[in-house]
């Protein structure tokens, strides 16, 4: 039950600034940064959206990036190679594969995969 009202929270915000008179592009990633690169997942729209823009998906990789390194009620904060290993596991379903190279070279240039 939590985590279904947890997924309304894209469709709530992109309500709450509708009236704000931002453009396209922002009320878009509002609405659109759980869905995934290739159109296929994430909520609330789960697949009934054309793919997210660029701007939506970058925003996806940074919001994951955060939520995943940042302590939760529910569990610790990860370290960042298993957030990069996430990411590339998902990388070219859930996020933009080139969003996810820029992101390593950018922020962890130094990061190599382990095994």
């Amino acid at each position: 039950m939590e985590w279904a009202i947890i997924e309304t929270h894209p469709q709530l915000g992109y309500e709450l600034v509708q009236p704000l008179g931002l453009s396209d592009a922002v009320t878009e990633i509002v609405l659109g940064h759980h869905l995934w690169a290739n159109g296929q997942g994430g909520y609330p729209l789960n697949g009934k959206l054309k793919t997210p823009s660029l701007l939506a998906q970058i925003t996806t990789v940074a919001d994951v990036v955060d939520a995943m390194t940042s302590h939760r009620a529910y569990r610790p904060a990860l370290n960042p190679a298993a957030c990069l290993e996430y990411l590339e596991a998902n990388a070219g379903t859930r996020f933009n594969e080139d969003v996810v190279e820029v992101f390593k070279r950018k922020i962890y240039p130094n990061y190599r995969k382990s095994g």
